[in-house]
């Protein structure tokens, strides 16, 4: 799933990194080779294929993400969403597609390790296991609860639970595959080692997931089979 759905988003000049390097709790990966660099999405039905959007991302000199735009069919933009990195802070601003107009900035604050404690607007608090997995969210607001179980290197389970719900999702992997898509946010937790094959519901969703490698064996198509929603493929380009 794609992180902006819109997520899945002013000047380059708004563009910058933590002017404090001395306190940057975020650690750098100046190596973008391999990072994904366009991620193009068709819906595909017994007609044929359907343009759904695709997205360009933009890294820091450190490797963390810049931006990503999110265009149209035609190639013009429907959104973007930008990031700014100073010292424990990680500022998000979003834009309408004349990628001037702000319509959302969020902040999330960082603990000593570089993951994300808190969030603002909804006041997520954020809690890791000592591998760096994410293993808890609470809404502070709503006191809504997301617990993740991870095992093996790979999140297996997740369980969202408020006053009158429990939402819960199961996920399976391609085991010796390992997992692909790097987009420079490290302080978000520790990433599912593995592909993912599959993921299930608790209100009888089901997603099953086949890839295909280019010879250095990255994932250039993605093919996602639902059988409630239908199938998206997703190709993928990198930078070398």
């Amino acid at each position: 799933m794609k992180t902006y759905i819109i997520l899945p988003f002013l000047a380059i000049a708004l563009y910058f990194v933590g002017c404090k390097k001395d306190n940057q709790v975020i650690k750098p990966n100046p190596n973008v080779n391999g990072r994904i660099k366009t991620e193009t999405t068709l819906r595909q039905d017994t007609i044929g294929l359907h343009f759904v959007d695709s997205v360009v991302y933009t890294y820091t000199p450190e490797g963390l993400l810049l931006d990503y735009i999110v265009k149209d069919t035609l190639g013009g933009p429907v959104a973007k969403v930008a990031y700014q990195y100073i010292d424990d802070l990680v500022k998000e601003t979003r834009y309408q597609s004349d990628l001037v107009t702000i319509t959302a900035t969020t902040t999330f604050t960082l603990n000593t390790r570089g993951y994300v404690i808190h969030r603002t607007g909804q006041n997520y608090l954020y809690l890791y296991n000592a591998d760096g997995y994410l293993i808890n969210m609470e809404n502070g607001l709503t006191g809504s609860i997301r617990q993740f179980t991870v095992s093996d290197g790979n999140l297996q389970k997740a369980v969202f639970t408020d006053a009158d719900t429990t939402f819960t999702t199961l996920y399976s992997y391609y085991i010796d595959k390992p997992e692909y898509r790097n987009i420079g946010q490290p302080y978000f937790g520790t990433q599912s080692i593995s592909t993912l094959s599959q993921y299930t519901t608790s209100v009888g969703l089901a997603v099953n997931y086949t890839y295909l490698y280019d010879a250095k064996g990255r994932v250039i198509k993605r093919t996602a089979v639902s059988n409630l929603t239908g199938t998206l493929i997703t190709y993928y380009t990198y930078f070398d």
